[in-house]
């Protein structure tokens, strides 16, 4: 496994025993490899030794050959008794040269002689050829990559079998089949590197169509990871082996397990090579496959570190009255390290809209906090101003240039300047967020609320972690520093987690330099590089030539693509293996931190093919915040709802003044629209109360360890009026099945009951999640009939034996509804609707105990109350989550008792009722007695961004260009002859830029010119002035066009000084006000009252510009909110 790349500081190999005794013979049946060379075909039988001699000469050294096209010495591996994968790199390299696109051509080279060919052909499992012609063109060399992938991946297959039989845990057995695995997901891998060079010489986005082929079941983009749940009983030998190389190798268990279930087998083993740096002094023993301790801080004896261990230089502290003063304010403060009188102080600067700042990233384990006072040692402070004055200015990129993006920390990153300054301040929450005062502290809960707004205004975040200290950027590879970045302290935290998903830059800051691990386009690592921080030069022409190359870039609509072409791809043909090795395996890395990283991001990210990938809606932020923050620690657990509350967009300070974490939770939930279905199947963490007899024992307390599924907007479940209805429509009832029980045995006695569904023939056994040791009183016979919600499919789109579920306890019926909502837009959403209930009004109506006891009847047949009403709701109250399990013909026994097994299960199964298409399942909470909604913040770019001023300015350049365009013309027609040269050049030159001006306004939205441009101006109609009044000819036109000119460009030029002195500065405050709610937005104790007239036209207002997220005004209750009697008591909170 040596053909892997070999971290600056790693470790020694895995030894991989070389035990292979049986040469392949080229051009013979590959799956009949036991039968032709001697193993018999009872080699499952096989004693351990000689099984890993068939193994490793069968699925190792044959598989290569067969892969290659060509014969395969593997005597060649053979190095000391051990496997050497060094040999393997030439001969992939021979293949690359063979089978991948070049430059000059979309095509691959002529494959030679089928001897030796790289397109020998490939049987499949099944045992039927797979016919391959030689690859002249893209076609024939798609093809050629699917049967490849397909091929490793029955490969891949027939190792896990291998492993899976009695013998499979004698060594050396699972070293064999682990090297083995690796083999198949690093040639994957390198298909994968084919087919991306393909595809950017086409011209076309990276993978244009599915690739790997739907045939290959595990080798998707990447190989799968070895343990998706990472659980060690079920663990097989090869992953149970590379978690105990792990642990040996010093890895802490929960990064081991996070590694595992990350991860593909090759990545996972080139982990194990890293030396892992940890902390001085800081011990793992006491952290689990679940959780790392080891980075949590015992706020009552932490102390701050110096930088070096000798060092007893004093704290210096900030000025906390000014600090104060400067939130109290509403507005941020940020520190600058200034020599004032010899003396090292520490300067108190309220952030503008100008000002450039860098938003310190830290976990406090490195010793950077301070909870008893806003003070670090002097050497640290020294040591954080030296790494922000070494930070060379952003080179802002030419895809945000040509976006509507005003401002990333100050006005001159977008209207008219765009010039690259150096940050001169710096913010880190030990000097900025005022310590002490407790949890009411007013203003500390101001600083903490401010947190995004400081990430998301910075410059760019710095990310500072100890385990970088001693790696050199020079030194180090990028695969190196990505995997070192991935299982590093900072990245298990979740405070960090949310500064780097808010933050638009981040650097990771090393020994002697900076490095961004989320905006290179991953590919070949010896390609050449450009730095998103290198300085743009400072030049006449980079001033002047903006717009005319913005215009030429996009008219080409290539730049994106031809900056990547220029990093790797383009040369893949003539690239080694063992460089496309690295580039596959930095891909992964790639991808997956910026999957972390970037799939929560408020503003809109492009992604590697220049593409806007749009701000996920803000379900699916929920679930990828929910899942991403179960994986990381907080030192004080109550934390995670602030952390979740900012990276969904909502204000976090009436969160911060709560005390329950159910009551904090219940904010964030109460506020959103809507809620992913897999929180309901939530059994792992702990819940509101739920042995309790209220509506609300679903409620999560904190995210839990099982994560959640990424739904789609019809699988969501929907907020309305107070409620959440399952999702109505064809699409998510092949998703999820509602099944409703009327009968005996209740769910209360045991904790298992089998359900028979007679629609479609199946039989699932059900476990229910209950608390355990408490007296549940939904678990009593009288409470009534309930109803089984089943999630068949799962995130990789197959249906699994078991599933997740929940039990609902049917609270009543109501028939007298109306449609809320239909959506026919795709054929996803077929009959998609969602029922409320209709008020009963008039005279006519019946009375509460009439309602009360018809109600009754239908509960207690349900079945006829479907069959009387064509449409209707089912009110339901969450019980408990559930685990079904499908039961298979084998579970029920042999075919000769088969029928018996079967009879006996419909007799003790449960015969539900599927619930009709056009009856819905409502969802009853409580009331809130907590602040909803919360209210939600704009984001970043569009508070900053002054759509109307800039249209108006926009217009202006308009009106200006097209008017002198067409004085030019006139002038041109009537006396150009008579012109002096100097006027002619003028008029030309006007005429050329004003043509660049209209392009872009009308076919190019986006671009601008910059200020300059109009001194430009300015200046050319000076001089035609001059031309012209020392000529003694100025005519009519001449005294129009000057005036036309001077007058427009003048007003222009003082506009757009405007935009950037006062209307940018403006909006700034006014996104800084959105964190305040006092000024104008909610929070608890302040609520809007909604029955004054003020009150009113405030909540209108928060309705028009989206403050209401979650649907519905304060103070306005639901009737099914309210206390009532009904079946299941008087629930109480």
């Amino acid at each position: 496994m040596d053909f892997l790349p070999r971290p600056s500081s790693g470790v020694e190999p895995l030894d991989v025993p070389f035990v292979a005794d049986t040469p392949y013979v080229h051009d013979t049946d590959f799956w009949d490899f036991p039968r032709t060379h001697g193993f018999g075909d009872q080699w499952t039988a096989l004693p351990a030794p000689r099984l890993a001699a068939l193994a490793q000469s069968w699925l190792y050294f044959a598989a290569m050959s067969e892969f290659l096209g060509m014969s395969v010495d593997h005597e060649h591996f053979n190095s000391s008794g051990s496997v050497s994968g060094k040999p393997l790199l030439p001969l992939l390299s021979r293949w690359l040269e063979l089978n991948a696109p070049s430059a000059s051509t979309s095509a691959p080279a002529p494959a030679p002689a089928p001897s030796s060919s790289a397109s020998a052909p490939l049987r499949s499992r099944s045992r039927s050829p797979k016919s391959e012609a030689a690859a002249h063109d893209k076609d024939d060399l798609r093809q050629l990559l699917d049967h490849r992938a397909g091929f490793l991946d029955d490969v891949f297959h027939l190792a896990e079998d291998f492993e899976k039989l009695s013998q499979g845990r004698t060594r050396p057995i699972p070293a064999v089949i682990l090297s083995v695995k690796i083999l198949c997901v690093t040639l994957h891998g390198v298909l994968g590197e084919v087919v991306e060079a393909q595809s950017r010489l086409d011209k076309l986005p990276a993978r244009p169509r599915p690739w790997p082929p739907a045939g290959t079941r595990r080798l998707n983009a990447v190989m799968p990871p070895p343990s998706p749940s990472g659980a060690a009983p079920q663990a097989l030998p090869s992953v149970q082996l590379l978690r105990d190389v792990l642990r040996l190798r010093g890895w802490c268990p929960f990064y081991a397990r996070k590694i595992i279930s990350s991860y593909n087998y090759a990545m996972v083993y080139y982990f194990s090579r890293l030396f892992k740096r940890y902390s001085p002094g800081l011990s793992h023993e006491q952290c689990s496959d679940d959780k790392c301790v080891a980075g949590n801080v015992e706020l009552a004896g932490y102390k701050p570190k110096h930088t070096e261990s000798s060092c007893t230089c004093r704290p210096l502290s900030a000025r906390t009255d000014k600090i104060r003063a400067i939130l109290q304010a509403g507005g941020i403060p940020v520190i600058q390290m200034a020599w004032v009188k010899r003396k090292l102080v520490v300067k108190v600067a309220r952030m503008t809209a100008k000002t450039r700042f860098v938003a310190i990233s830290h976990a406090w384990l490195d010793g950077l906090g301070n909870p008893n006072a806003n003070a670090l040692p002097k050497c640290q402070l020294r040591r954080l101003q030296h790494f922000v004055d070494k930070l060379e200015p952003l080179a802002r990129n030419t895809h945000a240039e040509s976006r509507l993006n005003l401002l990333t920390s100050s006005p001159e990153a977008g209207f008219q300047s765009s010039r690259s300054l150096k940050p001169r301040y710096f913010w880190i929450d030990t000097l900025c967020i005022p310590v002490g005062g407790g949890p009411t502290d007013d203003i500390r809960i101001r600083a903490i609320n401010t947190i995004p707004a400081v990430y998301q205004a910075a410059d760019r975040v710095l990310i500072l972690d100890s385990s970088f200290d001693n790696i050199s950027v020079e030194g180090t590879d990028e695969c190196e520093r990505l995997a070192r970045l991935s299982t590093c302290n900072w990245s298990s935290r979740s405070w960090t987690y949310q500064e780097a998903a808010l933050g638009s830059v981040c650097e990771v800051q090393c020994a002697d330099s900076t490095f961004d691990p989320f905006s290179r386009q991953v590919g070949l690592p010896k390609a050449p590089a450009q730095s998103q921080t290198q300085p743009r030069p400072k030049t006449l022409s980079n001033w002047l030539s903006f717009p005319a190359a913005g215009v030429i870039k996009a008219l080409s609509r290539r730049f994106v693509v031809a900056y990547s072409e220029s990093r790797s791809h383009y040369s893949i043909a003539h690239a080694d293996a063992s460089e496309a090795i690295h580039a596959s395996m930095i891909r992964q890395l790639a991808k997956d931190l910026g999957q972390t990283y970037s799939n929560i991001k408020p503003e809109p990210v492009v992604n590697g093919d220049g593409d806007e990938v749009p701000t996920p809606d803000l379900c699916t932020a929920f679930v990828r915040a929910w899942n991403e923050i179960s994986r990381r620690n907080t030192t004080v657990q109550e934390d995670s709802h602030i952390i979740l509350a900012s990276l969904l967009g909502f204000n976090s300070r009436p969160i911060l003044k709560l005390a329950k974490p159910e009551d904090r939770m219940s904010t964030i939930l109460w506020s959103m629209d809507g809620i992913p279905m897999s929180l309901l199947f939530n059994k792992t963490g702990p819940r509101q109360n739920p042995a309790g007899n209220h509506r609300n024992r679903w409620v999560p307390l904190y995210p839990s360890r099982q994560r959640l599924r990424p739904g789609a907007t019809y699988s969501n479940l929907r907020a309305i009026r107070g409620d959440l209805y399952l999702p109505n429509n064809s699409a998510s009832r092949r998703e999820v099945s509602v099944l409703v029980c009327t009968e005996y045995p209740e769910p209360n006695s045991t904790s298992k009951f089998s359900v028979w569904d007679a629609s479609i023939g199946k039989r699932y056994t059900v476990e229910m999640h209950r608390q355990e040791g408490a007296l549940d009183p939904f678990a009593a016979p009288e409470v009534g009939p309930y109803c089984i919600v089943i999630q068949h499919k799962t995130d990789s789109g197959h249906s699994p034996t078991t599933m997740p579920g929940a039990l609902f306890r049917i609270r009543r019926i109501v028939t007298n509804v109306r449609k809320w909502y239909n959506h026919n837009l795709e054929p996803e959403y077929v009959k998609s609707f969602e029922l409320v209930e209709i008020e009963d009004t008039g005279e006519g109506r019946i009375g509460p105990e009439e309602k009360q006891k018809s109600a009754s009847s239908e509960l207690n047949d349900l079945g006829s109350a479907f069959a009387r009403h064509h449409s209707g709701i089912l009110r339901t109250v969450y019980d408990c989550p559930l685990t079904v399990s499908l039961q298979t013909e084998e579970s029920a026994g042999g075919s000769s008792t088969k029928s018996v097994h079967e009879k006996e299960e419909k007799a003790l199964a449960l015969t539900p009722i599927p619930l009709p298409e056009s009856w819905q399942v409502a969802i009853e909470r409580d009331s809130p007695t907590f602040p909803v909604p919360l209210s939600s913040r704009p984001s970043f770019s569009e508070a900053m961004t002054p759509v109307a001023p800039y249209f108006l300015v926009t217009a202006l350049d308009g009106l200006v260009a097209s008017g002198c365009v067409a004085l030019i013309i006139a002038i041109c027609v009537t006396t150009f002859s008579l012109l002096a040269p100097l006027a002619k050049g003028v008029l030309m030159a006007k005429m050329g830029l004003h043509s660049l001006v209209l392009i872009q306004m009308f076919m190019l939205s986006g671009l601008e010119p910059r200020l300059i441009w109009d001194v430009l101006h300015l200046v050319l109609v000076a001089l035609y002035t001059f031309s012209r009044v020392a000529s003694g000819q100025p005519t009519a036109l001449d005294f129009a066009f000057i005036c036309w000119s001077l007058v427009g460009h003048g007003i222009d030029f003082a506009a757009r000084l405007a935009i950037q002195w006062f209307v940018v500065p403006g909006l700034f405050e006014k996104y800084l006000a959105n964190f305040d709610p006092e000024d104008g937005f909610w929070g608890q104790g302040d609520f809007l009252p909604t029955t004054t007239w003020y009150g009113r036209i405030l909540a209108r207002l928060g309705r028009k510009f989206g403050q209401d997220r979650a649907g519905q005004i304060l103070g306005e209750v639901p009737e099914h909110w309210r206390s009532e009697q009904h079946l299941l008591g008087n629930m109480e909170g």
